[in-house]
């Protein structure tokens, strides 16, 4: 979708339309930056990638008016026969700046939502029809252990998240077990299958604590050896991230807002108290996952499915589920 300000007219000042900056023009700026209001604020947004191991996402960051011109301090704009302005400063004054009335995160909609930017960037890979036979039986046989109503339930959850990614699941999924025997690998792949908006954490911190920005365009979260540490202040903030219709929102240094909760989370860990007992928000699962992974293993020649894999496989052409299905 074109943006309002796609269609540029002249900049004129001093009856001078001013030259390209040093090789970078208003296009270059505005596809890197765009200037947004969120909360009481008024701010530049730009997006910095941000990678770890196998899965990159690209973060929204905030900058002030004056950071954004004192970044840009070293170039300057002719606007006159005689008068040159800082490269930022021109930018913020530019009446075809980017700019929107606010931010949104509408998976599958366009750029721009009603005059707001959406946060959603699309998949992290190209659907496909196909087979998926050592996914197909990683879940069946390690995750699962050969449990025909854990596996389908697994199948049901994943086909829920893929096919509906703006709403919330109600449940998660928790493995349990050994390291080295795969319990991380659906996280991964599904990190990978949805991108910018798969978010991959390491910190109990990260999963219940205070600042939680990393959620604000989050709708998977594979929480790989988050542990549950018994807290039961952090108890609460679990649960919520579960099942609750909204999430309040709070990045370090800016106004908490109220989102829609669209989080599919997953857990994986070794450690014997993952999350509380009995919950029915949690479908936990554990097996002896080394015994069957050596056997997959032996069997195939090959390793099982990782991350890196995943990026050449084809989509799952699950059918159509709802969560009364996956129970």
């Amino acid at each position: 979708m074109r943006s309002a300000f796609a269609d540029e007219r002249p900049f004129v000042a001093n009856d001078h339309p001013p030259p390209k900056p040093d090789g970078t023009d208003l296009d270059a700026l505005n596809e890197k930056y765009c200037v947004v209001r969120e909360g009481r604020k008024t701010r530049v947004l730009t997006f910095e990638p941000h990678r770890r191991k196998e899965h990159t996402r690209e973060v929204a960051t905030y900058l002030a008016f004056e950071d954004f011109r004192n970044f840009h301090l070293n170039r300057t704009v002719r606007i006159g026969e005689d008068k040159k302005i800082p490269l930022g400063h021109w930018w913020l004054k530019h009446p075809d700046r980017r700019q929107y009335e606010g931010v949104t995160f509408q998976p599958g909609a366009g750029q721009e939502v009603d005059g707001r930017l959406n946060l959603w960037r699309g998949w992290g890979i190209e659907p496909k029809k196909g087979l998926w036979p050592r996914m197909y039986r990683h879940i069946k046989e390690v995750l699962a252990d050969n449990d025909v109503a854990a596996a389908n339930y697994i199948f049901k959850w994943v086909a829920w998240a893929v096919q509906h990614p703006a709403e919330r699941a109600q449940a998660a999924l928790v493995f349990k077990g050994k390291k080295g025997t795969g319990k991380g690998t659906l996280g991964n792949a599904l990190c990978t299958i949805f991108g910018q908006h798969g978010t991959h954490i390491s910190s109990a911190e990260h999963l219940a604590g205070r600042f939680n920005g990393h959620l604000r365009d989050a709708c998977l979260l594979f929480a790989d050896e988050a542990y549950w540490p018994g807290d039961k202040g952090a108890e609460g903030s679990l649960k919520r991230l579960v099942t609750e219709p909204d999430l309040f929102i709070e990045a370090k240094g800016r106004d908490g807002i109220t989102v829609a909760n669209m989080l599919h989370i997953i857990m994986a860990s070794n450690e014997d108290w993952i999350v509380p007992a009995g919950d029915r928000r949690f479908m936990p699962s554990q097996s002896d996952a080394e015994r069957i992974a050596a056997r997959i293993c032996r069997r195939d020649k090959v390793m099982m499915l990782t991350a890196r894999r995943s990026r050449s496989r084809p989509w799952p052409s699950f059918h159509s589920y709802t969560p009364d299905d996956a129970a």
